[in-house]
């Protein structure tokens, strides 16, 4: 009975820890206005900042976007203005640049996922254009050479590189990170 009871509760866990739910907001129900968008995933943890992201859809124009929240790990007030890049550079070498769609300014609490770690601290939340295009390239692997294979067993993504008032910070992502990446915007265009 124990096995049994075992196999049931390893099988709910597997189930639990890869769902993906997506969440759903309707902003004007005559004219079918809706939004979709993933929960909040952590993104780095390491590097010059950690970061949460999430991706969200506009389903009445199907525009994508993706969304950040940035805690410095040395607190600064900064800013990220309209247009300014957020870099992913893939194991590949190839660069993939997203905009930003309107200027925001880091604020107590602001790249905060809703815990008490980083509530007190100054952070950021800002909004990226996620051209179909560009959601292709992140949600598949690139192709690599045998070299770079080696050196990417699994990361696909080596660096995210954010402009904040004018200057850039990089971190390394992680296997974890780009499985997260990957798996919301498979979720995002089902």
């Amino acid at each position: 009975m124990k096995k049994y009871i075992s196999i049931i509760f390893l099988l709910f866990i597997t189930t639990v820890i890869n769902a993906q739910k997506i969440e759903t907001n309707v902003i004007d129900a005559k004219q079918n206005l809706v939004e979709r968008y993933t929960p909040w995933e952590k993104l780095s943890r390491a590097g010059e900042f950690n970061s949460y992201f999430r991706i969200r859809e506009m389903q009445w124009d199907t525009t994508y976007y993706f969304e950040l929240k940035i805690i410095l790990v040395t607190p600064a007030d900064f800013a990220i203005a309209q247009g300014e890049d957020l870099v992913f550079t893939l194991a590949n070498g190839d660069k993939l640049t997203l905009k930003s769609f309107k200027s925001a300014k880091s604020c107590i609490g602001c790249g905060s996922n809703g815990t008490i770690a980083g509530s007190q601290v100054p952070g950021i939340q800002v909004t990226y254009i996620l051209p179909k295009k560009e959601m292709e390239l992140l949600r598949y692997n690139p192709i690599l050479t045998k070299e770079q294979e080696e050196k990417h067993k699994k990361v696909n993504v080596e660096k995210l590189a954010v402009t904040a008032s004018g200057k850039v910070i990089e971190n390394n992502l992680t296997e974890r990170s780009y499985y997260l990446i990957r798996k919301a915007i498979r979720s995002i265009m089902k």
